[in-house]
């Protein structure tokens, strides 16, 4: 248990629990007061006076003091009966209560964060959310006008820091208020409510460039260097969610080097700290590509001589159709080339079948789906040679267009 990070207290004010005239007797309780509604890797449920934890499931309905854990990687989204929402981040450990003492002047949700990161949505017009501290100071969190993203975080001792990542937060410590614009926190001590300061910078990504083909499997991550920055934090994975991470270190220089990585699709991004030792969000995420070496050639099969896409590419887009440039390297002795671009891997069922008589590239603009392709080198005796062993598979994915919500994770592209 003490290798979890998150101790949450989520006090949920609900229909007649709400009622300042509702009895409270344990028989009047609600039998579900939240839900979980999304999770990724591995999470696990504890039920409320029990000591044993069972394998959680998407739709799970949470009663009082029911618990949910998150492993390593893994993240969950708790969703309360009047609306709010929690997002539990990896090694997080939630206990959901019902709400105690003056039920008239009750809050949405009140959550205890003894260790680690709650992330969420408030939004106006409605009760604020409040945050207890490991010492017992309770901050609340609410909107003006527009939603707030905020980030709670428990930093060293039995101190809080509260973030506001988009729209203006209102925060509250007993007497004490202040306004947090986007991109700004502050820090809360066991008496006090500290001055706000801006968060730093997320570092700028200079290479690989986004969707880079790499045929070597070193690869050196390199970023700008950002101002107020005494170190950062880089993470590698192989999908967007960060759900599978390869690597989570922190450096002080500008730049990582990883080692014989394997052929796929990599995912990598980078946040800063400064000398408080505050940590920004993370900033673009990029992908790239380690390509699965060709063959050597021999007398009966040669090498393949497609170059782009590389084989069992994936790319994602939220338009009904992008542009694919398929490119190939020059052969000799051919006078132009055949573009064959198919549903299935023997290239039958073909979406497109193009001669190129001029140069070694084509741009095809192509639907959501799989694709398979292939390129075939014309003589002058108007003879075909294949310039691949196998044809090179293309999967183009779909994505929604960017919505409001509660952020897992920062998946922004640049």
């Amino acid at each position: 248990m003490q290798n979890w990070g998150v101790v949450l207290a989520a006090l949920l004010c609900l229909n007649a629990a709400c009622d300042k005239k509702a009895p409270e007797q344990k028989g009047n309780l609600p039998k579900s007061v939240a839900l979980l509604k999304k999770m990724v890797g591995e999470v696990s449920h504890r039920p409320a006076g029990t000591l044993r934890w069972n394998d959680a499931r998407a739709g799970l309905p949470l009663q009082t003091r029911d618990a949910i854990k998150t492993g390593k990687g893994a993240s969950a989204t708790v969703t309360f009966a009047g609306g709010s929402k929690l997002e539990v981040d990896a090694q997080t450990l939630i206990i959901i209560e019902l709400p105690q003492g003056d039920r008239a002047n009750a809050v949405v949700a009140v959550a205890r964060v003894e260790k680690g990161t709650v992330r969420g949505v408030v939004h106006p017009g409605v009760k604020p959310l409040e945050i207890v501290s490991k010492s017992g100071k309770r901050t609340r969190i609410s909107a003006t006008t527009r939603p707030v993203t905020f980030r709670v975080r428990a930093v060293e001792g039995e101190k809080l820091q509260v973030a506001a990542l988009k729209g203006v937060a209102k925060v509250q410590v007993g007497d004490e208020t202040v306004d947090l614009e986007a991109n700004q926190a502050v820090e809360i001590g066991t008496k006090n409510l500290g001055h706000r300061a801006p968060l730093p910078p997320f570092p700028v990504l200079q290479s690989p460039a986004v969707d880079e083909n790499l045929s070597g499997q070193d690869v050196k991550l390199s970023w700008q260097a950002a101002q107020r920055t005494l170190r950062y934090r880089v993470q590698l994975a192989r999908s967007l969610d960060f759900s599978d991470l390869i690597l989570d270190n922190q450096t002080e220089a500008a730049s990582w080097t990883i080692a014989r990585l394997a052929a796929g699709h990599y995912i990598w991004r980078v946040s800063s700290f400064d000398a408080r030792g505050w940590e920004g969000e993370f900033g673009f995420a990029r992908r790239f590509v380690i390509a699965r070496p060709d063959p050597k050639p021999t007398a009966s099969q040669p090498s393949s001589q497609l170059i782009a896409p590389a084989p069992n590419a994936m790319v994602v887009t939220t338009a009904k159709r992008m542009s694919v440039n398929f490119r190939w390297k020059p052969v000799e002795g051919a006078t132009s080339y055949l573009l064959v671009v198919a549903r299935r891997s023997n290239l039958r069922r073909r979406v497109a079948r193009i001669k190129v008589k001029k140069g070694t590239s084509y741009l095809l603009r192509l639907r959501w789906g799989t694709f398979y392709w292939g390129v075939y080198a014309i003589d002058d005796a108007g003879k075909k040679s294949p310039l691949f062993v196998e044809p090179n598979k293309l999967k183009i994915g779909r994505r929604r267009p960017p919505h409001v919500g509660v952020p897992r994770t920062i998946n922004r592209w640049r």
